[in-house]
Parts: structure tokens; C-alpha cells; sequence
């Protein structure tokens, strides 16, 4: 099962929820409309970043072991304070381990 969600803030949220125990198996957080270049996993392969030609960051896909740092990490080495913010949306975190973790 899929659901979609919009935020405010040009940010575009896509989960993936296992269907029969509700489990979260996945999450996309989509920053830019930009096709997907190249993509590159990052923190210890619990997410993927998808990257535009010219190495701007277009989207974060992270995995149900991903935990919320991941995103302020991300956001830091690429300088997208949007992203930052997406750590802490109350849509998001009840997913993720906690920021702190």
C-alpha cells in the first residue's frame, strides 16, 4: 500500500506501508523536479540519495531501518535546510527512529 502526502515547502512524500501489518517499509522525500541522474546510498545503505546531472539533490528514499539523522545529515552535506525540517514533520517522524537515535 502506497500513500502520498503533500507539505508545504515544495516537499513531496511518498511511503510505502506493508499492507497486512502496517508495517513502514520505505519512504521518498522529493525536493526537485529534476530527472534522476545518478543514485548513491548512504548511511550504512539504510537510505538512498537520487542526485541531478549536475549533483543537485533531487530525492531521499530511506528504508524502514532508517533512522531521522539520517536526514539531518544529508541536508547538512548538501545544504538543504528544507530537508533539515523534513526531519522533524510529524507526517515523517512517527515513522522514522528518533532523531537522537
Amino acid at each position: 500500500m502506497r500513500t502520498k502526502a503533500c507539505v508545504p515547502s515544495s516537499l513531496y512524500f511518498s511511503f510505502e506501508i506493508d499492507s497486512e501489518d502496517g508495517e513502514f517499509l520505505a519512504a521518498y522525500i522529493k525536493l526537485r523536479n529534476h530527472k534522476v541522474h545518478r543514485t548513491v546510498r548512504v548511511g550504512n545503505g539504510e537510505a538512498r540519495i537520487d542526485l541531478g546531472w549536475r549533483g543537485e539533490l533531487v530525492g531521499v528514499e530511506m528504508l524502514g531501518t532508517c533512522r531521522g539523522r539520517i536526514l539531518e545529515q544529508i541536508a547538512a552535506d548538501h545544504h538543504e535546510p528544507t530537508l533539515r525540517k523534513a526531519a522533524h514533520n510529524p507526517r515523517l517522524a512517527r515513522f522514522l527512529s528518533p532523531v537522537n537515535a
